[in-house]
């Protein structure tokens, strides 16, 4: 039966801000696991209508071979330990402060993502803003999901896969909440379990629901489950 469908769907962070005023977060997407790609931070706003003078990233567990990129923002600077990464800064030089928070900014790191699929990181971000009268505000974004300060920056980590159909098997420790379907795959035309699929199309799950012998993938993904995923 999933070959028979397969057919059928194959045809296509001092604290003073408060996040709304100046959330930092990841805006490049989910990453793959065990592979060297972009990761880009945006930064939405300054604090209280001061502009943003300074983003320092630490480097959790689980990334290596980082590589910062100079922005027109600033030039980066790195921490080391070893050979290893351990924080980058940018630290826009003094002249080129704004009169005000008028500016939206991105700022990318090149780095290999090595913690396993269907993981997320949390990534310490501390940005700091600046008054043309020379008081600053530090925000530190730090916060786990549930805490009452102001969040870190997460990174969704999917699985490694190529454009088609991918067999993906989850590993013996790894369970995937079915709440966590759309974080992990959401990007995925159609993931298969058996003859039970799930996608974030609608018009896919109409079809999946008018298919005989189908059914709507639901429950945990259990450790060994063996996935079909349609990227």
């Amino acid at each position: 039966m999933r070959l028979i469908c397969a057919a059928l769907f194959g045809i296509s962070l001092v604290a003073t801000a408060t996040v709304a005023e100046a959330h930092v977060s990841i805006v490049s997407g989910s990453a793959v696991t065990a592979k060297s790609q972009k990761i880009t931070f945006g930064v939405g706003h300054g604090c209280d209508g001061a502009d943003t003078v300074k983003i320092r990233v630490e480097i959790p567990a689980g990334i290596s071979g980082v590589r910062p990129l100079a922005s027109d923002f600033a030039t980066p600077s790195v921490e080391k330990t070893g050979d290893n990464v351990t924080a980058v800064t940018w630290d826009k030089p003094a002249e080129a402060l704004q009169d005000g928070d008028v500016q939206y900014y991105e700022l990318t790191l090149r780095a290999r993502v090595d913690a396993p699929a269907f993981s997320t990181l949390l990534w310490h971000v501390y940005q700091t803003c600046r008054t043309k009268a020379g008081v600053e505000t530090v925000v530190p974004w730090i916060e786990a999901p549930g805490g009452t300060g102001d969040p870190a920056p997460a990174l969704i980590v999917a699985p490694a896969h190529l454009p088609g159909w991918n067999k993906i098997t989850l590993d013996a420790t790894t369970t995937v909440a079915a709440t966590s379907l759309p974080t992990y795959l959401g990007d995925a035309q159609i993931v298969w379990r058996g003859s039970a699929a799930f996608s974030t199309n609608a018009n896919t799950m109409a079809m999946v629901a008018a298919t005989p012998g189908v059914t709507a993938l639901s429950g945990d993904l259990a450790p060994n489950d063996v996935l079909w995923v349609k990227y």
